[in-house]
């Protein structure tokens, strides 16, 4: 999950980077979709070389296992998720649907950039030394003592989910009112501005978290941190949720409501996979510097 974090983190910084140019020159708007399309498809190659270093660090060897699962598991979740999409929008005849040759093209120019170059960024990850650990791990797990309540799942990630989706909430709501609300959205440099502030609340927020556990004796603190980033997608599904109950008027309210839900789904599964990519990257760091920098007996 943190190689398809990774590659969504890498596509996503590079759309928002040539929307800012692209909004200026009207002929490249037609084919902003495509290239998204595109950009997610030959950023493959961040997702399988992350997904080889993690696996490689934790003692793998089967870099072609790691290629497997880098380049089928996002790609089928996206195809199914836009197909099924497809195929309720051609139920209920809306002019938003993707014609089949159209979808085909997109299909195979996914599975002729995305596939390859996952098995070379998985190869390549393979074939670099695996990360050294700067110390020596005990081979026998030492017994975590009783946490303090505010540590605790259900109070420390649902309070700092809420402060990750407030530094792009403005933005957020902005641009899903434009998209619902067909109307145009311009402000791709503070789109950007506020993502990279995301980012960097992330990583602070995940550091914070990782050195309150170690305070405590906690030393698991990989899938905690990777939840504590994810959630904010929470927050910003809530909204959406709200937002239809509230502000939409579907004509056809079932299959629509279904429609949006898949839409909703797909936009809040990247984006918490995006900033719990995010989270871990950054405790790694954090983790590995500060011990590098304690001197053991």
């Amino acid at each position: 999950m943190v190689g398809i974090g990774a590659q969504v983190f890498t596509c996503t910084y590079a759309i928002l980077i040539f929307s800012c140019i692209a909004f200026h020159v009207y002929n490249l708007r037609p084919y902003l979709f495509t290239i998204c399309v595109f950009a997610l498809a030959c950023t493959g190659w961040m997702n399988g070389y992350m997904t080889a270093r993690i696996l490689k660090f934790f003692g793998s060897t089967d870099w072609c296992f790691s290629a497997f699962i880098a380049s089928t598991m996002f790609p089928c979740f996206l195809i199914f998720t836009c197909g099924f999409i497809d195929v309720l929008e051609w139920i209920d005849d809306s002019s938003a649907t993707i014609p089949f040759s159209r979808a085909f093209f997109y299909f195979i120019g996914w599975l002729v950039l995305d596939v390859p170059l996952c098995f070379h960024g998985s190869w390549a990850g393979f074939k670099q030394a695996p990360t050294q650990k700067v110390c020596k791990v005990n081979t026998i797990k030492r017994k975590i003592p009783a946490q303090p309540a505010f540590l605790a799942y259900q109070v420390i990630i649902p309070v700092f989910g809420a402060v990750i989706s407030a530094t792009v909430f403005v933005e957020f709501k902005y641009i899903w009112e434009s998209v619902w609300g067909q109307y145009m959205y311009g402000m791709f440099g503070f789109l950007t501005i506020s993502f990279l502030l995301m980012a960097v609340v992330i990583s602070l927020l995940s550091m914070v978290q990782i050195y309150l556990q170690f305070s405590y004796g906690n030393y698991e603190w990989w899938w905690r941190t990777f939840f504590l980033g994810a959630s904010g997608g929470f927050y910003l599904a809530a909204y959406a949720v709200i937002y239809m109950a509230v502000s939409m008027d579907f004509g056809n309210l079932i299959l629509s409501d279904v429609i949006y839900m898949l839409f909703l789904t797909m936009f809040v599964t990247c984006y918490s996979l995006m900033c719990g990519s995010i989270a871990c990257m950054s405790g790694f760091i954090f983790v590995e510097g500060m011990y590098r920098h304690v001197k053991f007996d």
